[in-house]
């Protein structure tokens, strides 16, 4: 049964067209009374050729997702052995790579927004949160948290407040819920800039090696892998369509900014929380 839900993933809407193709062409086997023969040899070859087609791109695909695979335990033995160790500076690297291919995406595509990477806002009990990048566009204010992790995350996005993260040799670890963590960061933010919360949008963005089910998801959070970014992004700008002036823009980046300054000891707190992993 698993070896059929994996082929199953491996199937794309478009595969719809070659197996209809593949039904339509091979019915001309069975037409041959009805059909010049020249009709049914063209068509049964056009069967062939998208059935060919359809066994390559399906032995691709596969090939590609134990390629992926692979990578993922190799990466998890990696990441496995810095926790172990307590260094925090591979995991913080890792967060890095993938909060700065977030930046340079959101700045080619948004030319335009203004944008705001490791906001420190305030919240009670002299603490703060910690934003990964804030994206200040004519569509809203994107919240976007960022994590880069190796592994299948297993849970429900909308009710479980910590996540299960499974690596491929089996070990499993707490991965408290990022939709929850990217709730607390709205509130904070909306608390210390009195903005509107129809303005606000929560993304949350995993890196290529990190596998997941979104269904769960709520309507009100994007979950998303960094290759579907930009599309969950026009797609939260369609479910709650706003239009925040050049001017305003200006305004709240100016509002905003003075979060951004950092001291060690923030620093310290952020990193060695930054993959959010608890052993089980």
């Amino acid at each position: 049964m698993s070896i059929l839900r994996k082929m199953l993933k491996l199937i794309r809407p478009l595969d719809i067209i070659i197996y209809f193709n593949i039904v339509l062409f091979g019915s001309a086997l069975f037409q041959i009374q009805s059909i010049q023969i020249e009709v049914v040899i063209i068509m049964t070859i056009l069967g062939i050729l998208n059935l060919c087609y359809l066994i390559l791109t399906m032995n691709l695909r596969y090939q590609l997702y134990k390629r992926m695979i692979a990578d993922i335990a190799k990466e998890a033995k990696i990441e496995e052995g810095a926790i172990k160790e307590g260094n925090d500076d591979f995991l913080k690297l890792k967060q890095e790579m993938l909060e700065n291919r977030i930046l340079a995406e959101l700045k080619q595509e948004r030319p335009n927004a203004r944008f705001i990477q490791n906001a420190y806002i305030p919240k009670q009990g002299n603490d703060f949160t910690e934003i990964d990048i804030l994206m200040i566009d004519r569509t809203g204010i994107y919240i976007i948290e960022a994590k880069n992790l190796a592994g299948k995350i297993v849970g429900n996005w909308t009710t479980d407040e910590y996540l299960k993260i499974e690596h491929p040799n089996g070990k499993t670890y707490n991965l408290y819920n990022p939709v929850f963590q990217n709730t607390n960061h709205y509130k904070n933010l909306k608390s210390v800039s009195g903005l509107e919360s129809k303005l606000f949008r929560s993304i949350i963005v995993f890196g290529d090696h990190t596998l997941f089910d979104y269904k769960t998801a709520p309507i009100f959070a994007r979950v998303c892998q960094i290759k579907k970014l930009m599309q969950n992004i026009d797609r939260a700008a369609l479910l709650n369509p706003v239009v925040i002036e050049d001017y305003q823009i200006e305004q709240i980046h100016a509002t905003l900014s003075k979060y951004l300054s950092k001291t060690d000891d923030k620093a310290r707190k952020h990193i060695s929380n930054i993959s959010g992993y608890q052993n089980t």
